[in-house]
């Protein structure tokens, strides 16, 4: 079949036809082998053969080409398995700005036939199993010579594909998008679901796969040609196969969960909204069975009876209102009657009047459009009946019990990696989606929450939802060419969202109101300037050491991560001790809280191993060499370093290259009072003391051998925080030292000379201790070094921070 057979727009064909989404069905036998492998050979072929004849063909012109793959089966009795299915100009297909699902249904209730009807969504006139398809019209959807991520839509108990139309149209400007249909008679069970959504993204694998492997050759061949040949493919090829994204809407939401349950490997990404995971947890348990048993000539009421159940009217059809007085408003200007007279007052300063949040100068033209679509719209509602009628919502709701049964048991969410952002709405009145949200993010390690205040469970439909902007927000987005330059350089961490940093920053804000953090750095000619401007980074792959002192109880952390990633656009890597990691395994609180804050914002276990991989990635390190013996100082040991004698991250540095900053900071360890430490805990009487020792006596140690101990005479390091009591705070200071490059050494032979080695090392270490004698000297001269003073002129500056000495 060719292209131009997909074109569905024949005047012999039935109007129905016509405008039937063209979506290849699989045969309940079809699976990954045979007709799949088959299917698949047939379409990377015919992309193999486009690039031998030097056409670079897009990856959504590859998936696209596997329709007219599916078309031609080697065999006629063969069905290929689900792909995604082409909607050409003019057939069905979202059309931008508009929202496709309630106006198909307010279509069919008005009786017409032109457009998109809901029979067309529920494919009532082709039967058959699942399909999937793309919901775009070929003219919504621009060429793209780079490779977009996949987005597969999984609907909910509707089950068209089209319920998230308004989002379809700003996601497609990042995602190549296809949806999942499930027509009104189908009745394939939970897992047979998951099954037809693993299968097809079985088959979208192998298109990417061959697609990149077909762009590296495109390139390969490129990069023969004359320099200005090449120019505007320097970015070309540079990143990783396209990713994959599963949208699942409520009974999606679920289906979604249990795809990357039964195959993580497909999937990259879940966006779970209001998911149908806490069905069980809701009344519709008792009361959705009773609903299929009413008498027929009772069912229609049905749906007037859950419209604000199931979504908020109001701001569903708001969007389309707001578009219909939008149009008439132009249609008004333009004519040059009476309108555009009250358009030339309103310039005047003459007052406008708002309908639906669109601004008129003609408010009469604006109230008719808008009560013309309300009239228009509202047999919509009546129509909902036939998106489930009796027998079909018994089904999806048998469905949902046997997913909510997969799903919770216990011990799966727990298991589950993959990286998820569950939507939930905070009115949900038809599931505690709300609540659910809760409980996913503690169960599952790697889940976020987008909370939309005000929104029904039919979130996506509602106007004023943009689900692409929640995306952005929570990093889920993928990365454009005009975004800044990441916070990390390992390809395989994801950074912290803008949601995670505004969060973390919000948690900081009071206790930064109070010691108002300095920070200084030094150039390389020795001068100290205000700032972090003269700390190296971004000089090409180099990775970067920060080595410090810790401050008791490291108070002092989260102002040197939000620092750098505010002023510089970096995230420093901290080396963190195994025995915070270890201490939230498993668990629920505090601990784990602490210990996921950590691993969003990029921090390992510290160990050799880590290190090397981390300055292998060219990052920006942060490492404590005195580690918790000095972060749990006892007594009397303010400001002290207790690092080993021996030098254990020079040669690690020379290995890889990297620039060494030595770093001060004062501030934290004036704020407390130390009135018992771990020497005098372990003398606690009735036994409290040797408990409290034998409690850290089998926690992981950050070193196989201390140094420290072995070679140094010191104490060994144990987990035994000190009791203290605090004292007014004090004003934060930190100063970056001069860098110490190590570009070339290692070429140079410098590991081997252990003379060399231990100067390098001795000198990092005296410029930390030079750095804090250097500001607990200079923090006098601070005109805002008092707490109380310094705290009234900020709240009396809005806020603005006082200024500091003058280095």
């Amino acid at each position: 079949m060719s292209a131009s057979a997909l074109a569905v727009t024949s005047a012999a064909t039935p109007p129905i036809e016509r405008l039937r989404p063209r979506c290849v069905r699989e045969s309940p036998s079809s699976s990954t082998t045979g007709s799949g492998r088959m299917l698949s050979r047939r379409v990377l072929g015919r992309r193999s053969r486009s690039s031998a004849q030097g056409v670079h063909t897009s990856y959504e012109q590859a998936v696209q080409a596997s329709v007219i793959a599916a078309a031609e089966p080697s065999e006629p009795s063969s069905r290929p398995p689900p792909i995604l299915a082409r909607v050409p100009a003019g057939g069905v297909g979202v059309v931008p700005g508009e929202n496709t699902f309630i106006r198909s249904i307010a279509r069919q209730g008005a009786g017409e036939t032109g457009g998109i009807t809901l029979d067309d969504l529920l494919g009532v006139n082709t039967g058959g199993p699942p399909r999937f398809f793309s919901p775009l019209t070929a003219s919504a959807s621009a060429h793209r010579s780079s490779p977009r991520p996949l987005l597969l839509y999984l609907p909910g108990l509707d089950g068209t594909g089209f319920a998230a139309s308004p989002q379809f149209e700003s996601l497609s400007q990042h995602f190549t998008l296809a949806a999942l249909n499930i027509p009104v008679g189908d009745r394939t069970s939970f897992s047979g679901l998951v099954e037809k959504v693993v299968n097809f993204l079985e088959i979208q694998r192998e298109v990417r796969a061959h697609t990149a492997t077909a762009d590296k050759r495109s390139d390969d061949s490129e990069s023969q040609k004359e320099p200005e040949m090449r120019k505007g493919n320097s970015g070309k090829g540079a990143g990783a196969q396209p990713k994959v994204f599963l949208l699942g809407e409520s009974m999606g939401g679920l289906l979604a969960l249990g795809v990357s349950q039964a195959r993580p490997d497909l999937v990259d990404r879940l966006v779970l909204v209001n998911p149908a995971s806490s069905f069980d947890q809701s009344p519709w348990t008792v009361l959705g069975p009773l609903l299929p048993l009413l008498p027929p000539e009772l069912y229609p009421g049905v749906p007037y009876a859950l419209a604000p159940v199931l979504f908020d009217p109001v701001r569903v059809v708001q969007g389309s209102v707001a578009a219909a007085v939008a149009a008439a408003e132009a249609r008004s200007l333009g004519s040059g009657g009476p309108s555009a007279l009250s358009a030339l007052s309103a310039l005047a300063e003459t007052p406008t009047f708002e309908i639906a949040g669109v601004s008129v100068a003609d408010p009469a033209a604006g109230l008719t459009a808008a009560a013309d679509e309300l009239v228009y719209l509202l047999p919509a509602i009546g129509e909902i009946a036939k998106i489930v009628p009796r027998d079909t919502l018994a089904h999806r709701l048998s469905v949902i019990s046997e997913g909510c049964a997969m799903i919770n048991t216990d011990g799966v969410l727990e298991a589950m990696t993959t990286r998820t952002l569950a939507v939930m709405s905070d009115t949900d009145t038809l599931i505690p989606s709300k609540l659910e949200g809760e409980r996913l993010q503690k169960s599952m390690p790697a889940c976020s929450v987008e909370t939309l205040e005000g929104s029904s469970h039919a979130a996506l439909l509602e106007a004023g939802v943009d689900l692409t902007a929640v995306l952005r927000r929570n990093g889920f987005l993928p990365r454009e060419l005009s975004d800044p330059p990441p916070l990390i350089r390992e390809k395989a961490l994801t950074p912290p969202s803008p949601v995670d940093i505004e969060k973390a920053i919000e948690s900081l804000a009071m206790f930064r109101a109070i010691v108002s953090p300095v920070f200084f750095s030094t150039r390389a000619d020795g001068r100290i300037i205000p700032g972090l401007d003269a700390v190296p980074l971004g000089e090409g792959d180099r990775p970067v050491i920060f080595v410090g002192n810790h401050q008791t109880l490291a108070v002092d952390l989260g102002f040197l991560i939000q620092e750098f990633i505010q002023q510089r656009g970096v995230l420093i890597r901290g080396l963190t001790h195994p025995t915070v990691f270890a201490n939230a395994a498993g668990n629920v609180g505090s601990d784990a809280d602490f210990s996921k804050l950590l691993t969003t914002f990029g921090a390992v276990p510290v160990s050799g191993k880590n290190l090397y991989k981390l300055l292998a990635a060219g990052e920006a390190v942060l490492l404590f060499p005195g580690g918790v013996r000095e972060a749990y100082k006892r007594r009397n040991e303010e400001y002290r370093l207790f690092w080993p004698s021996k030098p254990e991250f020079i040669r690690m540095a020379v290995r890889h290259g990297a620039t060494i900053v030595p770093f001060a900071a004062v501030g934290g360890e004036d704020s407390i009072d130390i009135f018992a430490d771990s020497t005098d805990i372990a003398k606690l009487p009735f036994g409290l003391g040797e408990a409290a020792m034998a409690r850290t006596a089998g926690m992981p140690q950050a070193r196989a051998v201390d140094t420290r101990v072995t070679e140094d005479g010191g104490d060994a390091e144990n987990f035994v925080q000190p009791l203290f009591v605090p004292k007014t705070p004090q004003r934060f200071y930190f100063k970056f030292g001069k860098p110490v490059g190590t570009a070339g050494l290692y070429k140079e032979g410098f590991m081997k000379d252990d003379v060399a080695v231990q100067a390098m090392y001795d000198d990092v270490r005296g410029e930390v201790e030079g750095g804090i004698d250097w500001l607990l000297r200079r923090r006098g001269e601070d005109p805002f070094g008092d707490t109380g003073f310094r705290t009234l002129y900020e709240a009396a500056s809005g806020g603005k921070q006082a200024p500091t000495f003058n280095p």
